[in-house]
């Protein structure tokens, strides 16, 4: 590995790690982990388009934006088109850059199609606006006050502010308390992008990609809405008109979703005494394999002493404020600092760049029967830890991949801990 890839590696874990060392018990921090995960990810999937090298990967989908192992899914039908109508609101719109006002205007929506499984809720909203209403130079759209609601009144989601929970819970007799999660009301992360726009028919497809460590089994789901925000910007300036109607959409979850069964695996061997394989199964959209790692001291914290470092030569004088940054550069690139680094981080853990394609055997990999091979998933919605615990211990937690539809009976996974390879070896169970 060269000093610049090294270094571009690094960069990405400090962003990383300064949002893990957070407290990530509140939606808000949670969601910006997974937004920039997110982002890396998008970076990459786009960098990628039309290259298969050393996967089964051979075509570019990327349909919600979680990558290959949704992708895959959704291949084999594992998504849901309701076939429904739109669901019309008569709305106001506020502009808040010119004060401007317009009442009565129609603005109608549906879901075109959507998946659900353990950890996504994926939703793909067609909005058909008002011919009043110019959505040329919408960058960015929030369904500000969202809530998703199923069958058992659990909340799946919430996008709301406390006063407008507290209002939905009171009419609907929910006995939420905001912010206190639980099984029956759901802590999520949200990312969303304009996947489709139609100037000649005023109309944009809306992605929703809603995330949480367990969503539930749900057979019926209530998506209700009264207030949709377009952001425009000119001239570096943001622009944001809110339009107020009143929306409410229902859909029914497919059994083959509601009903998800994953696939689980057995240990038969491992080439480090050391891994205790705790979790190895496949759902509709990856692989999940989690492992404590014994007799792994924690090191020092290479941020802490990168940062005393810092402290020490300003009050030295050896630099002055304004150097601090490109000082931070240069001794990230230096040995001493990479060895902390991989102390630190003894399993790897960053995706492959483009130019690297074609030494996935160098990096961590889970492969099948066939000889198809699967790298890490780079959905923002993954499950992954990656934690110094105690004991002299390090939990580990990723999610490939490989998905139920790619499952062979055997399967081989190769980890790259402290920059050598284990391999483990699983078998289906009966």
């Amino acid at each position: 590995m060269n000093n610049n890839k090294i270094f571009e590696n690094v960069k990405m874990k400090i962003a990383i790690s300064n949002i893990k060392e957070k407290d990530m018990k509140t939606n808000e921090t949670k969601t910006k982990l997974k937004k920039l995960i997110g982002i890396a990810a998008t970076c990459i999937i786009v960098s990628i388009s039309g290259v298969a090298v050393a996967t089964n990967y051979n075509r570019i989908i990327n349909y919600f934006g979680l990558g290959k192992g949704v992708d895959s899914a959704i291949e084999n039908g594992y998504i849901e088109n309701p076939n429904m109508n739109y669901i019309s609101s008569q709305s106001t719109l506020e502009n808040t850059s010119n004060i401007t006002t317009l009442n009565d205007l129609e603005v109608d929506t549906k879901i075109e199609d959507f998946l659900m499984d353990d950890l996504n809720l994926s939703v793909n909203f067609n909005l058909r606006f008002d011919e009043k209403i110019n959505i040329s130079n919408v960058e960015s759209i929030e369904l500000q006050d969202l809530i998703v609601t199923d069958e058992k009144n659990r909340i799946i989601c919430c996008m709301a502010t406390k006063e407008v929970f507290d209002e939905y819970c009171k009419e609907n007799n929910l006995p939420y308390v905001y912010g206190e999660f639980n099984e029956n009301y759901i802590n999520n992360g949200l990312n969303s992008f304009i996947k489709y726009r139609n100037s000649t028919n005023n109309q944009i497809n809306l992605i929703y990609n809603i995330y949480a460590d367990q969503f539930p089994r749900s057979q019926k789901l209530k998506f209700s809405f009264s207030k949709i925000l377009l952001k425009e910007f000119y001239n570096e300036e943001e622009k944001n008109t809110i339009l107020t109607g009143n929306w409410d959409i229902n859909i029914n979850v497919p059994e083959t979703m509601y009903n998800r069964q994953n696939v689980t695996y057995k240990v038969t061997s491992c080439s480090n005494q050391n891994f205790n394989i705790t979790t190895a199964f496949a759902s509709d959209t990856g692989f999940e394999i989690g492992i404590i790692i014994n007799e792994v001291p924690k090191p020092q914290n290479y941020l802490q002493v990168l940062n005393e470092q810092i402290q020490q030569e300003l009050s030295e004088g050896k630099i002055t404020e304004s150097e601090v940054e490109e000082r931070k550069n240069t001794l990230l690139r230096t040995s001493k600092y990479q060895e902390l680094i991989d102390q630190y981080y003894p399993m790897e853990d960053t995706p492959l760049a483009e130019s690297d394609k074609t030494n996935i055997e160098e990096t961590s990999y889970i492969e099948n029967e066939n000889g198809e091979k699967f790298e890490k998933s780079l959905s923002p919605s993954r499950r992954q830890d990656a934690n110094f615990i105690e004991g002299n211990k390090f939990s580990y937690y990723e999610t490939f991949e490989l998905t139920k539809y790619e499952l062979t009976d055997k399967l081989k996974l190769q980890l790259i801990f402290k920059g050598e390879p284990v391999i483990i070896e699983l078998e289906k169970n009966n």
